[in-house]
């Protein structure tokens, strides 16, 4: 603060030209530590953690190979026909152990879709083709 002598010998208190500024920059930082505190406090695993999976199983009768990464709720990865070795990409959501992927080629066409559910290092559900037919499958890590 800086003081001003009136003419009648009175003292007036005036803030500094740029306190408005402190201000601010005070609340956006504030605001920010909060913001992390809250986030990193309530969701820290969910949000920070990666969970790197190499499946082994089978689709129906066919047996598959899957590398899956987990990221928060994201899930990226691919897997192939151990016989045909051509590979397929995967992208989805994770869910308290829900897993739902979509399976597309490398130029980007939607050829299936996995529905399962991952416990301990083990993934089982139902897969469905491009053309609706369903099969079950079971991975193991």
């Amino acid at each position: 603060m800086s003081y001003t002598i009136n003419e009648d010998g009175t003292v007036t208190r005036r803030p500094p030209k740029n306190s408005k500024w402190w201000l601010l920059l005070i609340a956006i930082v504030s605001s920010i530590f909060i913001l992390l505190f809250v986030f990193w406090g309530s969701n820290k695993n969910e949000f920070f953690q990666k969970r790197s999976l190499n499946l082994h199983g089978s689709i129906g009768a066919y047996p598959i190979t899957m590398n899956i990464d987990i990221i928060g709720s994201e899930v990226k990865g691919s897997y192939y026909y151990n016989k045909h070795l051509e590979k397929l990409y995967l992208s989805g959501d994770y869910n308290d152990g829900a897993i739902n992927m979509d399976e597309t080629t490398i130029e980007g066409k939607h050829t299936g879709h996995f529905n399962g559910w991952l416990f301990d290092d083990k993934f089982s559900g139902e897969f469905v083709n491009s053309k609706g037919k369903k099969y079950s499958f079971y991975l193991t890590e």
